[in-house]
C-alpha cells in the first residue's frame, strides 16, 4: 500500500498578517470562488474554461486579490496545468511575498516539474519563511532530491541548503527534518531493492523457461527427424510404384495402339477402292440409260451390277473393322481409366506426403527462430522495472500537494471571517 507524508493540519492555515480582510458584507467573493472550485475542480479538459472564464470575472471586480489568484492556482494544479499554476503562484508571490503557502506551492511544483535548481532557491525562500509545521516538508524535499533524483541535481548545492536549512531549526524540527528525509531514503531504498529483486526473479524465471523451450524444442527436432526419415522412403517407394504401374499401363496399350494403326489402315485401303468402285458404278449407269444398242446397254448394267455386289462386300468389310475398332477402343479406354485411378491414387497420397513435409519444414524453421531466442541472455522483465523506477523517482510517490485540503481550508476562511 502507498503510504504518503501526512502533514499536520497546521501546516494547511495562512497566516493571517498575509491574508486581506474581507468583509462580512463582502460576500460576492466568497461565492465566486466557490464557483471557480466548482466548475474547476476536475482534471478533465472540459473544465479549463469554465475555470479560466471564471477567474476573470473575479478579476473584473476584484483585481489584485491574492486569496482569489492563489485559489486559482489550486485549481490550475488540480487540472494539471503546472507551467501556468507556476506563473499564478508568482502573481500571489509578487503582491504577497510572505504568502508561505503559495511559496510552498512553488517548491513542490517547481521539484514536481523537474526544475531542480530553481526549486532550491524556491526552498531558500521557504525557509525564510520557517514555521515549525514545514519541517517535514521540508525534508521529504530535500530527501527527494538526495535520493530519487540525486543524479539530477547538484548535490553540493542540496547538501549546503541542507545544512541551512538544519540551522535554522530547533532540536525538535531538526527531528522532524531527519525523520522525514529519511522516511524518502527508506522508501527508495525500499523500491530499489525491489526492482533489483524483480529483475532477479525475472531472470531466473526466463532462464527456467529458456531451459525449458531449449529441451523442449530439440525434442521436436529429434520427432520431425525420425518423421523425415520414415516419411522420405514411402515418398520414393510411391514414386517408384507409379512409375512402374504407369508403364505397365502404357505397356499393354502400345499393342492396341498398333492394332487400331493396322485396323486404321486396312479400312482406309477399304474405303478408297469403295470410293473408286462407287465411282465406276455410277459411270457404268450413266453410259447405259443413253446407249441404244440393247446389247451394249445389258452388258453396262451387267457390270454395273457385278461392281455393286462388290461394293457391298467392301461395305461388310468396313463394318467389320468398325467393330474391331471399337472392341480395341474399349480395352484402351480401360487402361486409360485405370491409369487415371492410379495416377490419383499415388498423386494423394504423394501430396499428403509433400504437405506433411512442408509443415516439417516450416516447424523446423519456427524452431530455429525461437532456439535463436532461446540462446540468447535471457530478457528482464523490463516493463516490470521500468514501473518501479518510475514510481521510485516520482514526487508524488512521497509526497503529494494537500490540495483537498488547500480547497476547504481557503472556504472555511470566508466563512469565517
Amino acid at each position: 500500500m502507498k503510504s504518503y507524508i501526512v502533514l499536520p493540519t497546521a501546516v494547511l492555515c495562512f497566516c493571517w498578517h498575509s491574508l486581506p480582510a474581507i468583509a462580512e458584507s463582502d460576500t460576492r467573493l466568497a461565492q465566486a470562488v466557490d464557483k471557480l472550485f466548482d466548475v474547476g475542480w476536475k482534471p478533465s479538459f472540459t473544465a479549463r474554461q469554465p475555470a479560466d472564464r471564471q477567474i476573470e470575472a473575479i478579476r473584473q471586480f476584484a483585481s489584485g486579490n491574492h486569496v482569489a489568484e492563489y485559489a486559482y492556482s489550486i485549481v490550475l494544479i488540480k487540472q494539471r496545468r503546472y507551467a501556468e499554476a507556476g506563473a499564478s503562484l508568482d502573481q500571489v508571490l509578487h503582491v504577497d511575498a510572505k504568502n508561505r503557502h503559495a511559496q510552498k506551492a512553488k517548491v513542490w511544483l517547481s521539484v514536481l516539474m523537474k526544475r531542480y535548481a530553481a526549486s532550491l532557491l524556491e526552498i531558500d525562500r521557504l525557509n525564510d519563511l520557517f514555521a515549525d509545521t514545514e519541517a517535514r516538508f521540508l525534508g521529504t524535499i530535500i530527501g527527494y532530491l538526495e535520493g530519487p533524483v540525486a543524479t539530477q541535481v547538484s548535490q553540493v548545492a542540496v547538501r549546503d541548503r541542507r545544512e541551512e536549512i538544519l540551522m535554522s531549526m530547533d532540536k525538535a524540527e531538526q527531528a522532524q527534518f531527519e525523520a522525514a528525509r529519511q522516511n524518502v531514503a527508506e522508501r527508495f531504498a525500499s523500491f530499489t531493492t525491489e526492482k533489483t529483486d524483480t529483475e532477479r526473479k525475472a531472470k531466473e524465471q526466463a532462464e527456467k523457461e529458456r531451459e525449458v523451450l531449449l529441451k523442449d524444442l530439440e525434442k521436436q527436432r529429434e520427432q520431425m527427424a525420425t518423421r523425415r526419415k520414415e516419411i522420405e522412403p514411402k515418398k520414393q517407394k510411391l514414386l517408384s510404384e507409379m512409375k512402374a504401374e504407369i508403364a505397365e499401363i502404357e505397356k499393354q496399350e502400345r499393342p492396341l495402339v498398333r492394332q487400331l494403326a493396322r485396323i486404321e489402315s486396312q479400312a482406309a485401303v477399304v474405303r478408297r477402292e469403295l470410293l473408286l468402285i462407287s465411282s465406276d458404278i455410277n459411270r457404268l449407269r450413266f453410259r447405259a440409260e443413253r446407249e441404244r444398242d440393247p446389247i451394249i446397254r445389258n452388258q453396262l448394267r451387267l457390270e454395273a451390277d457385278r461392281l455393286s455386289f462388290l461394293a457391298r462386300r467392301y461395305d461388310n468389310d468396313l463394318l467389320v473393322f468398325e467393330r474391331r475398332a471399337v472392341v480395341v477402343n474399349s480395352e484402351r479406354v480401360e487402361l486409360l481409366r485405370k491409369f487415371q485411378i492410379a495416377r490419383t491414387s499415388y498423386q494423394t497420397q504423394l501430396d499428403q506426403i509433400s504437405r506433411e513435409l512442408g509443415e516439417i519444414g516450416k516447424q523446423e524453421r519456427r524452431n530455429s527462430v525461437d532456439q535463436k531466442k532461446g540462446l540468447k541472455p535471457a530478457q528482464r522483465d523490463r516493463r516490470r522495472s521500468r514501473a518501479l523506477a518510475a514510481k521510485a523517482k516520482a514526487l508524488t510517490t512521497y509526497l503529494n500537494f494537500p490540495l483537498e485540503a488547500e480547497k476547504q481550508r481557503i472556504r472555511e476562511l470566508f466563512k469565517t471571517k
